[in-house]
Formats: structure tokens, C-alpha cells, sequence
């Protein structure tokens, strides 16, 4: 896992693959409102919902094989760019994984 962003090892079609991505992509995440963090504040809790299905489809919606999405492959760009678009943060103080 040193020097990769994301990491996963599992089957597809029943062929076992590590997916790795390049350890250069950056994934910035904006809460809606705001966190606000202070010494008058109390504590707060963040939750982080990953979509790892959508991670491997195409703009179709069917499904890619992950190993091709490793550094060099034919699908590198569009599993890079789903995962950036389908991470989602926001403050759940509550802590019951919604909004």
C-alpha cells in the first residue's frame, strides 16, 4: 500500500487483481455547511459515504474490469475520475450515515 492512493484486492469474473491507483490523485471533499472546529465547539462527527460500485462502470453503467483501471490502463482516467466524483462528506453528528 506505500505510495498508493487507493488500494483493493478481490475477483472479477473470477479472475483474482490488486487495483491500485497512481499515487498522485488528489481527492478534496467540500461539507456542506461547513465544519466549523473551535475551542467553544463540542465534538462533531464526519462521515465519508464510498460508492466502490460506481468506482468500476462506465458512462453507461456497465461494469469495467478493475484491473484495467491499474497505472497504464485503458480505463486509468475514468475509474480515477469516478472515484473523485463519488466519494461524498458531511458532518452527522448524529452518526446514522445521513444527511
Amino acid at each position: 500500500f506505500v505510495g498508493k492512493s487507493v488500494r483493493g484486492e478481490g475477483t472479477f469474473n473470477g479472475i483474482q487483481l490488486v487495483f491500485e491507483t497512481d499515487p498522485d490523485v488528489e481527492i478534496e471533499l467540500d461539507l456542506n455547511p461547513p465544519l466549523v472546529v473551535d475551542s467553544t465547539a463540542g465534538p462533531s462527527s464526519v462521515s465519508v459515504i464510498v460508492d466502490i460500485d460506481g468506482w468500476f462502470r462506465d458512462g453507461n453503467g456497465a461494469l469495467v474490469d478493475p484491473a484495467t483501471g491499474n497505472e497504464g490502463g485503458v480505463n486509468e482516467s475514468l475509474i480515477e475520475e469516478n472515484i473523485k466524483v463519488l466519494l461524498e462528506a458531511f458532518e452527522d453528528d448524529d452518526l446514522d450515515g445521513k444527511r
